[in-house]
């Protein structure tokens, strides 16, 4: 399958606490050529952000230990960062989130 060289220039944050998820998901974004950051938790997301670090697309797992994503989006919002983000569970149930 052909990448488009356009897509390094396109910058993925990845924010998941399970390990093999978050390598699984940046595994794949790699293949297609994105750049793609990993944080383990919202609170380590917004600490990048922080620091400067502007993805073009972020990817949230929901339920996280210390920042989960819910909480994270609300601050990238009234961060007033414009940008899609994508957000999942392993969860089966949405009773259980």
């Amino acid at each position: 399958m052909a990448t488009s060289s356009k897509n390094s220039d396109f910058q993925i944050m990845v924010v998941e606490d399970q390990k093999d998820q978050s390598r699984m998901i940046s595994y794949i974004l790699k293949v297609h050529e994105y750049r793609v950051m990993s944080a383990v938790d919202g609170e380590r997301a917004l600490e990048l952000i922080h620091s400067g670090v502007r993805p073009d697309l972020l990817i949230t797992d929901v339920i996280m230990p210390v920042l989960d994503g819910v909480a994270l989006i609300k601050e990238v919002r009234r961060l007033k960062m414009n940008l899609p983000i994508v957000v999942m569970s392993s969860k089966e149930k949405t009773s259980e989130l």
